[in-house]
């Protein structure tokens, strides 16, 4: 069962209604849709809290007086300092047509790999998938438990659901396990900067 997003319309966009709106426990979001115009809406702060929104997938929303949808989460802003949400972006989906979403990836088996002295860069957080909305996975698993230092993992190597089809480039490198003297060799290599009494920095050497 998808999870359930509660909301009202939102008719007021000033920054004195949008404060009041968080006062009261919603989260101003706006509805976009390829049929029809974007919605202004206020999402229950509590519906948001039970969801989660630890990745992607597919939400019911249901706006007071207007109807119920099938969205996609598409955009999730937040506080820099508390990281409380503070607005959203939802994206209306037909559940007979499939949509390229983002997916986030999360690393499994990091711990292995460090007992071994590796470490572990990942390059890419988030891959794009092709699927039917109701297919569209929270997040997709990368087992790196067996890499090797000097092994990486790459997006066609990551598995997949049954419906989903992989969009990115299957040759982008995903994440890699490095030496860590590589790392330490690396920043070496970095430039260093100085500065002149006019407080112009240049690369030190030049």
């Amino acid at each position: 069962m998808r999870a359930l997003l509660k909301a009202q319309m939102r008719h007021v966009s000033t920054k004195s209604a949008l404060r009041q709106f968080r006062k009261q426990g919603y989260v101003p979001a706006v509805v976009y849709g390829s049929q029809k115009s974007s919605k202004s809406i206020a999402v229950t702060g509590e519906t948001i809290r039970v969801a989660g929104f630890g990745g992607s997938g597919l939400y019911e929303l249901d706006i007071e007086g207007d109807g119920k949808y099938q969205v996609l989460l598409q955009e999730v802003q937040r506080h820099p300092i508390t990281g409380a949400i503070v607005h959203i972006d939802l994206h209306q989906v037909s559940l007979d047509n499939p949509v390229d979403v983002e997916v986030p990836t999360h690393i499994t088996g990091q711990e292995a790999v460090e007992k071994r002295g590796g470490i572990v860069q990942q390059d890419i957080r988030n891959v794009m998938v092709h699927c039917l909305p109701e297919r569209v996975p929270e997040q997709l698993l990368v087992n790196i438990e067996e890499l090797q230092i000097g092994d990486s993992i790459h997006a066609g190597d990551i598995p997949l659901p049954d419906g989903v089809a992989m969009k990115t480039d299957p040759d982008t490198q995903i994440v890699t396990v490095v030496a860590p003297r590589a790392i330490e060799q690396s920043a070496v290599d970095q430039p260093t900067v100085v500065h002149d009494t006019e407080g112009k920095g240049a690369p030190a050497g030049v």
